[in-house]
């Protein structure tokens, strides 16, 4: 059975990209004075949601105890807010107003942090679930957790619906997926964007996964070396 582990370094560097991007924000405020962006913070915090879910269900797996599935559930709550915030990049569309660079980088940074948590989030959930119940069932979960994303983008974004409205106000939300699949103009779009936003993340994905794995060899690599110099 393959061993789980919490990967701290990359915790501990999206903890950092967090800090300087509050910090940039926060700094932009200060300096303008407007509140303007403020909501970015608020994306991130979200986005942080399925990461950490994805943390304590690798500590959970990782001792045997039951709990993942109520922690997976809740990762896949979450987990469209974490690539979400990538889309904030339509607020630098302002008619009549010019937009800095201070701007991009802004939005860059949270950007970037929020799909880092996002796919960090689903290399640990499918690691935890191939883990539990086999590697078919990892991939599978990723096969599903991508289209999800992007709906859950796609509703967030043009529809402006929550996560919690999938209990709070589920009724509206399929109402509104009903509409959009019955409409001879909105169907086309809906289609074109979930499938163009599930693209997306595959490709991020395989990135990511590939990263993960080829730190996870480096790290395994150099295991039986740094023990034997820890004997000497």
């Amino acid at each position: 059975m393959s061993t789980l582990r919490v990967p701290l370094r990359l915790t501990i560097g999206l903890a950092g990209a967090t800090v300087v991007a509050i910090g940039a924000l926060a700094t932009r405020m200060a300096l303008t004075g407007t509140p303007r962006y403020g909501f970015l913070a608020w994306n991130l915090f979200l986005a942080w949601l399925p990461y950490l879910a994805g943390v304590a269900a690798t500590l959970v797996a990782g001792t045997g105890r039951r709990g993942v599935l109520p922690l997976g559930t809740l990762w896949l709550l979450f987990w469209p807010n974490a690539p979400y915030i990538v889309t904030d990049v339509v607020h630098l569309r302002r008619p009549g107003v010019t937009v800095t660079w201070v701007e991009v980088t802004l939005i860059a940074l949270f950007a970037a942090t929020g799909l880092a948590l996002g796919l960090a989030s689903l290399v640990l959930m499918q690691r935890v679930v191939a883990v539990r119940y086999g590697s078919t069932a990892g991939v599978a979960l990723v096969a599903l957790a991508l289209p999800l994303g992007a709906i859950g983008i796609y509703l967030g974004r043009v529809h402006r619906f929550n996560s919690w409205d999938v209990l709070a106000d589920p009724f509206a939300l399929m109402r509104t997926v009903a509409f959009d699949l019955s409409g001879p103009f909105s169907m086309p779009v809906m289609a074109a964007l979930i499938t163009a936003m599930t693209c997306g993340l595959a490709v991020a994905y395989a990135l990511a996964w590939r990263v993960g794995q080829a730190s996870d060899a480096r790290i395994s690599s150099r295991g039986p070396e740094s023990r034997s110099r820890r004997r000497r």
